[in-house]
């Protein structure tokens, strides 16, 4: 079976290329893919593709589909700017929608608004919430923050799509409800043994559940600016060594860097402590001003485009946020899992019954007799609970290490990449022989077939040309 597959390989691009990157490979045993990106993606991950697995610029695809079509068309959407390109051939060539959001309202209206197309933002808007009043929709683009931020914008995506997934079973209900007749099934989240891949001959005298630990070759790193690549195990970073928070994305993409920055500015002096800024912030020279502005410059780096394996192992806490709640399963957050990492999750955290830990107690949030595999951050008192969770964390090794273990087996009970490629391989089949839906009433610009100015043209001159006729039979 033959797939485009559109998806971003480059970390800079997205949090999801890594992630991507190894699903396509586990994939292509079974599959022959070509990998779609936008043709600014530096697409980095394309060299650990195997050869079943081509990467080609995503206005290649309409030329290549209709002189040989796919079997099925694969769409990696999430709330992030490095997926818009995706959205005008989800709505056109219908497929299978990977929703690693349920909620795109941030990306897509920022897509509209930026180009001018506030009409067509409110036309979305309409069509996504039909039970409500369409003159709210007025308010749409006046740039404050309102209720229509909370509309998930998926309506036009699902109803269009042969079938759409996201990575847990309780969120595919939910979407069922929403939008009724809309093919919606669930995915297990799966991550690769970051450990094995790890591993290596010097590394034997690494403890079981432990990344190997090269922190002390890079020591000397620690006064510079740069903040050179460290390594931590479960263990914790050894004597005199700095602390390593890592914050992993989406969380710094949509804003939640504020709050991570003010509650690191608040830690203790001891242990000493360091922050690494993972993938694509919303506005780096911000960022850069509120970290200057905070005393943090030698001790917060921000990168785009890292390895996430690299930096999984030069990380002690893991803080996994994201706003506005987009119900995703952040994947990075799940290979932290994999890793032994401590990790702090937000509100939005989208994964079904998942032990989580109120950092106020240090117990189940919920209640349950078990212990937690994450702390969870209140989002009514988001800023106390965030700074409470990573203060603790910074100063107990003991905590750290238990949570990191909880962690490494609940990934192995539930999150194992084997287990995710036969989910995607059931809804793949599944997808490919469902029928392209027709839904009705979809605003008018996704509609449109992109020939309007042609018939402008040819009719200004009297011309009749069948192929411009859309009501010519095909």
């Amino acid at each position: 079976m033959r797939l485009a597959w559109f998806t971003p390989l480059s970390p800079a691009r997205s949090g999801l290329a890594a992630h991507g990157a190894g699903r396509l490979a586990q994939l292509a045993a079974d599959f022959e893919v070509d990998a779609y990106v936008d043709e600014a993606d530096p697409a980095v991950l394309a060299a650990r593709l195997p050869p079943r697995v081509a990467v080609r610029p995503a206005h290649e695809f309409p030329w290549r589909h209709a002189r040989d079509a796919y079997d099925l068309t694969v769409y990696d959407l999430a709330d992030a700017a490095g997926h818009d390109y995706a959205w005008g051939y989800a709505i056109r060539h219908p497929g299978l929608a990977v929703l690693h959001d349920t909620v795109l309202h941030h990306a897509r209206a920022g897509q509209l608004l930026r180009r001018g197309r506030l009409d067509d933002y409110r036309a979305e808007l309409r069509f996504d919430r039909p039970d409500r009043e369409p003159d709210i929709c007025a308010i749409a683009g006046a740039g404050v923050p309102h209720v229509l931020a909370e509309w998930p914008l998926l309506g036009a995506l699902v109803a269009a799509s042969r079938l759409a997934v996201v990575a847990d079973a309780r969120a595919a209900a939910d979407l069922r409800r929403r939008y009724p007749g809309a093919r919606i099934d669930a995915v297990r989240f799966g991550a690769a043994d970051p450990l094995a891949a790890a591993a290596s001959p010097s590394d034997a005298a690494t403890p079981a559940g432990a990344m190997p630990n090269t922190r002390a070759k890079m020591r000397a790193a620690d006064a510079s600016p740069s903040d050179a690549a460290t390594a931590a195990g479960a263990r914790g970073a050894p004597a005199g060594d700095p602390l390593m928070f890592a914050v992993c994305p989406p969380t710094a993409a949509v804003r939640r860097l504020d709050l991570i920055l003010d509650a690191f500015a608040a830690l203790p002096p001891a242990p000493p402590t360091r922050l690494h800024v993972l993938g694509p912030v919303a506005d780096p020279g911000a960022a850069r001003a509120r970290i200057d502005a905070l005393g943090l410059a030698r001790r917060v780096r921000l990168t785009a485009g890292a390895d996430p394996d690299a930096a999984l192992r030069e990380t002690d806490v893991c803080i996994c946020l994201a706003w506005p709640p987009a119900g995703e399963t952040t994947p990075l957050w799940v290979r932290c899992l994999a890793a032994g990492k401590p990790t702090i999750v937000g509100p939005s955290l989208c994964a079904e019954n998942v032990p989580l830990l109120d950092p106020r107690t240090w117990r189940h949030r919920d209640g349950g007799p078990e212990a937690g595999v994450a702390v969870a951050v209140d989002p009514l008192e988001e800023t106390d609970t965030l700074a409470l969770a990573m203060r603790r964390l910074a100063a107990d090794p003991a905590r750290r290490a238990a949570l990191g273990r909880r962690a490494r087996r609940y990934w192995e009970q539930a999150h194992r990449d084997a287990a995710m490629a036969r989910d995607y391989r059931r809804v793949i089949r599944t997808a490919a022989a469902t029928p392209a839906p027709r839904p009705d009433g979809l605003p008018a610009h996704l509609r449109a077939d992109g020939l309007a100015h042609a018939r402008g043209i040819a009719g200004r001159m009297d011309v009749t040309v069948d192929f411009l006729d859309p009501t010519a039979a095909s």
